[in-house]
């Protein structure tokens, strides 16, 4: 049906399944779900807490409607499914304002080479955006306009910790590290960024991974500097 771009679209429907999957999975209800792709959205859904087999669910709504699907795959299809996607998303852009701004803050000579740092993990790569002897943390920011794009990257980033974690549990032994998710969230920030924190939050309680807020990028600075002098 796909032709050559049939890897690319099976791709991004695993990509859906599993976020959906790891949602349920959490104990959220369904329509708390963010799905990781614009374009992708929930139809009429009735509230669940069970994941038996939503998979089959999800796979069978997704290609059936597959072709109303209104997002990049549509009218950038290839740079999305491949990768390759401009940096246009206000999510990333502040995200990447912020960690150079914590950066600048933490202003350690010893730690610049801990800074987005790419980490192998079995044959692939996890991006970290401070990767240090005994401290490890990704950086998120939920003080922007479209908290649901934020969120979407701050799962992403939330999940490579994960991995990055379990891959040090199995090849250090002896060695105490700490990850965290750390999201800059202002004290006075709308309700639907605090909600959306509280959601990450679960979700990292779920995963034993914690998540850490601060105001400003110097509260993100300390945590980062406490942390691996610990």
């Amino acid at each position: 049906m796909y032709g050559d771009k049939a890897p690319q679209i099976i791709g991004f429907i695993s990509l859906v399944l599993s976020s959906a999957k790891a949602h349920l999975q959490s104990k959220l209800m369904l329509e708390l779900w963010h799905p990781p792709i614009n374009g992708v959205t929930l139809g009429d859904i009735q509230k669940t807490y069970s994941g038996k087999e939503i998979e089959g669910v999800l796979f069978q709504a997704i290609t059936a409607y597959s072709s109303l699907y209104n997002g990049k795959i549509t009218t950038d299809a290839l740079n999305e499914l491949n990768g390759n996607d401009t940096l246009s998303d206000e999510a990333e852009q502040l995200t990447i304002h912020l960690l150079k701004s914590v950066k600048t803050h933490v202003n350690n000579p010893l730690f610049s080479k801990n800074w987005q740092r790419e980490a192998s993990v079995n044959g692939s790569h996890v991006n970290i955006d401070f990767l240090g002897l005994r401290y490890n943390a990704n950086l998120a920011n939920f003080d922007v306009k479209i908290v649901k794009n934020a969120f979407k990257l701050a799962k992403v980033k939330l999940f490579d910790l994960e991995v990055l974690r379990e891959n040090r549990e199995q090849g250090i032994i002896n060695s105490y590290q700490n990850f965290e998710l750390l999201i800059a969230l202002k004290n006075n920030a709308p309700a639907e960024a605090q909600d959306s924190y509280q959601m990450i939050e679960r979700l990292a309680d779920s995963i034993n991974l914690r998540v850490i807020k601060g105001s400003t990028p110097q509260e993100l600075a300390s945590r980062i500097i406490e942390q691996e002098a610990a």
